[in-house]
C-alpha cells in the first residue's frame, strides 16, 4: 500500500515538472513572438492604417495575453487562474473576430457567468477556507 502511494505521489511530481517545462517553452515562445509584435508596430504606418493589418496585430497581442494567462494556469492551479483565462479567450474571440450579434450575446453572456462565478463560488470557498 506504502508502495503504491510513494508511486502515485512520484508520478503527480513528474507531472508537475513536466507542466513547468511547458510553461517554460511556452513563455520562451511568447517573449519571442511578443519582440515580433513590437518590431511590427514599428513598421505601421499610422498615417494610412490598414484596419485588417490593426486587426491582425490586435488578434496577435490578445493571444499573446491568454497565453500568458495560460502560463499562469500551469505553474498556480487555482480556479482563479482557470476562470481569468477562460475570459481572456471568450473577450479575445469576441473582439477580434467579427461576430454576429447573437454569437456576442453568448460571449457577453458567458464572460457575465464567469464573472458571477469568480465573485461568489471562488470568493465564497475562499472565505470558507480561511
Amino acid at each position: 500500500m506504502k508502495r503504491l502511494k510513494k508511486s502515485h505521489e512520484y508520478m503527480y511530481k513528474i507531472t508537475h515538472v513536466g507542466e513547468l517545462l511547458l510553461a517554460i517553452v511556452i513563455l520562451i515562445a511568447i517573449i519571442i513572438s511578443g519582440v515580433s509584435l513590437v518590431l511590427e508596430l514599428t513598421q505601421f504606418s499610422f498615417t494610412h492604417l490598414d484596419i485588417s493589418a490593426f486587426t491582425q496585430f490586435l488578434a496577435n497581442g490578445l493571444s499573446l495575453a491568454v497565453g500568458i494567462e495560460f502560463v499562469k494556469m500551469l505553474c498556480k492551479y487555482t480556479p482563479e487562474t482557470v476562470v481569468e483565462i477562460l475570459m481572456f479567450a471568450i473577450a479575445r474571440q469576441m473582439i477580434v473576430e467579427h461576430l454576429q450579434l447573437s454569437q456576442m450575446f453568448i460571449g457577453v453572456c458567458a464572460i457575465a457567468v464567469l464573472c458571477a462565478v469568480r465573485k461568489y463560488l471562488i470568493s465564497v470557498s475562499k472565505d470558507s477556507e480561511s
